[in-house]
């Protein structure tokens, strides 16, 4: 019966989630800022917490190219991010990465593939406590948003 509780919860959480979490907002913020990009999930990270249906233990954001943007300008921009987070925190607490996340959409006689971008700051060392884990991604998300900031495609 507990799973089951817990597994309504965690659906009722899903389907009506609308804030975006306040440490994740900056980033979230620039990211849409850009013109390049619409972001429509992320997450703060939640390191004291175990979750036994998603892993909260970094912080992403996920979000599709705008129409007018390519592929290629989405790799150009998150090549940046991603280089230039690790120019500026080459020992970091935490790492920053970026992946394309396939996923079938509609309906199960009809399924596509689709896919989303998604930027991850990762704890480095998962051994840390949840506290430092917690100041370490809240400065590496602010680190990450300033440098959104400062992309200005060619």
């Amino acid at each position: 019966m507990q799973n089951q509780k817990s597994w309504q919860e965690f659906l009722d959480n899903l389907f009506y989630m609308t804030d975006i979490e306040p440490k994740i907002l900056p980033l979230v913020q620039a990211l849409n800022a850009t013109g390049l990009v619409s972001t429509f999930s992320s997450c703060e990270g939640h390191f004291d917490e175990i979750n036994m249906f998603t892993d909260h233990s970094k912080a992403d954001v996920r979000f599709d190219p705008e129409d007018n943007v390519s592929d290629y300008d989405i790799e150009k921009f998150i090549s940046y991010i991603i280089t230039r987070f690790s120019n500026l925190h080459s020992f970091s607490p935490v790492i920053a990465t970026a992946h394309k996340l396939y996923a079938p959409i509609g309906p199960e006689e009809n399924k596509e593939i689709d896919f989303v971008y998604v930027l991850q700051l990762i704890p480095f060392d998962q051994g840390d406590s949840p506290d430092k884990k917690r100041r370490d991604i809240d400065k590496a998300i602010l680190d990450a948003a300033a440098i959104v900031k400062e992309y200005h495609p060619a």
